[in-house]
């Protein structure tokens, strides 16, 4: 089962529907009734061929972010999310000796408080 409706505040479409016992709300990016109708109709087709087992879920994937890309969302086209610490820790690890003066490198880690 799938329909959209208009968001109150914003005015755009969304498109709610249930996979695996799960209800998934998104925005369709558009104020226009006749592309949000699109999309439902490429969201509703995609659950059948789900359903039917005719198309397969990946591991790793939103189930969500799948449907609405018709079933063409891979785990390549995924971001991973990176937290700031991790971010920095990769940075400094990669730094090749001597590239920046050992002042400058006690200074950048006294300046980050989860260090």
């Amino acid at each position: 089962m799938a329909f959209f409706q208009k968001d109150q505040r914003s005015g755009r479409s969304q498109v709610r529907f249930r996979f695996r016992s799960t209800e998934f709300k998104r925005s369709v990016g558009t104020k226009s009734e006749r592309e949000a109708v699109a999309t439902l109709h490429r969201v509703k087709d995609t659950l059948l061929l789900l359903e039917s087992a005719r198309l397969a879920l990946p591991n790793g994937i939103d189930p969500a972010d799948f449907i609405l890309s018709d079933g063409k969302l891979t785990l390549a086209d995924t971001v991973v999310s990176v937290r700031l610490n991790k971010l920095f820790e990769s940075y400094n690890e990669s730094l090749p000796a001597g590239a920046k003066e050992q002042n400058t490198v006690s200074n950048s880690s006294f300046v980050r408080p989860w260090s």
